[in-house]
């Protein structure tokens, strides 16, 4: 706490307030860069029509998950229990061309965690899964 002292003049009182206050703004600031103070936006992933769909399909259930991988994946996928899960709001965070397959990273809430996946997608069909965590 501070006292006013008479060693104290009031202008060094305001430059200490001052100072105070400055600190006390930035605390709380987003180190994203946005004037506003928002997050920074996360950058674009292009996304196949086939992920899309398979994503548009994950609805918060488990049942929608096991009907999604069922829908777009291979017949006999490992899909590694994701449909153990209540997948929902899915987001593609990256994507990476693997000789004739293109893979997707995606996180996904599930309960009060986020999941992260791995699609691997060839001729049209998700052809392999990689289970990444949850954090």
């Amino acid at each position: 706490m501070l006292r006013y002292t008479s060693g104290m003049n009031s202008s060094k009182l305001s430059i200490v307030f001052l100072l105070i206050a400055g600190l006390a703004a930035g605390c709380g600031k987003d180190k994203g860069g946005g004037a506003s103070g928002d997050k920074a936006e996360a950058p674009k992933v292009s996304v196949s029509p086939a992920m899309t769909a398979f994503l548009s399909d994950l609805k918060g259930k488990s049942s929608d998950v096991t009907e999604a991988l069922k829908t777009h994946g291979v017949d006999g996928l490992d899909n590694k229990d994701m449909n153990m899960y209540d997948l929902s709001s899915p987001t593609v965070t990256a994507t990476e061309k693997r000789g004739d397959k293109e893979c997707y990273t995606f996180e996904a809430k599930a309960g009060m965690t986020v999941r992260t996946y791995e699609t691997c997608w060839a001729n049209g069909k998700i052809a392999e899964v990689a289970d990444k965590g949850m954090r």
